[in-house]
């Protein structure tokens, strides 16, 4: 499992700005551009905040082997690569049919999504 991460993002459309390695990194940088917006005029309270942020991978497994895209998807990202490929020739869809793909949180070691590969 992986350390929590952090990132940045605007509070109402929850669109991240930045990710960091620590808490404290990213109220660093949430201060900074706080400051920055107010020397410019343009400063809205509670226009950040700094959230935990949770990254993903996809999983294949067949009872016989495994194997990991090893990236670092949202899980909107994990869930649409799924959804667009599962049935295709992507990556290891073709290898593993019949199998399971899963979703696999980084930070908290738990699949939290699997559906079987066709």
């Amino acid at each position: 499992m992986e350390a929590m991460k952090y990132c940045l993002k605007y509070k109402d459309g929850g669109e991240i700005i930045e990710k960091f390695e620590s808490q404290e990194e990213a109220n660093q940088e949430m201060l900074s551009r706080e400051a920055d917006d107010k020397e410019l005029g343009l400063f809205i309270p509670d226009y950040y905040e700094v959230t935990e942020y949770y990254s993903y991978d996809v999983c294949f497994d067949d009872g016989n082997n495994s194997n990991s895209k090893g990236a670092e998807f949202s899980l909107e990202e994990a869930m649409d690569y799924i959804k667009r490929y599962n049935g295709t020739d992507e990556s290891y869809f073709s290898d593993y049919k019949g199998g399971i793909v899963s979703i696999y949180c980084h930070q908290t070691g738990e699949n939290v999504y699997e559906e079987v590969i066709r």
